[in-house]
């Protein structure tokens, strides 16, 4: 028994070759948009972590500046007057 043509008079291939077209065609506008999502998602991860780093680093240099100021003595301007 052949299938039946959902349209009078049109043959099932045409159609299901378009719908598959459409499918195949949104399934990778689909993978291109996620992977744009992920990519965006990790540069921005990346991005926060290295401020953070950042960030870190200079209060760890802040500190050991004021510490070597503290060592000579030098600390709230009291050689800045010698």
């Amino acid at each position: 028994m052949t299938p039946k043509p959902l349209v009078a008079g049109a043959a099932p291939g045409p159609l299901l070759a378009d719908l598959r077209q459409f499918i195949d065609a949104t399934r990778q506008q689909t993978t291109v948009a996620v992977n744009m999502g992920l990519t965006l998602l990790y540069w921005r991860v990346g991005q926060r972590i290295n401020a953070e780093l950042v960030q870190r680093q200079l209060l760890q240099a802040i500190k050991t500046a004021r510490a070597r100021i503290e060592a000579k003595g030098l600390d709230e301007g009291q050689g800045a007057a010698e």
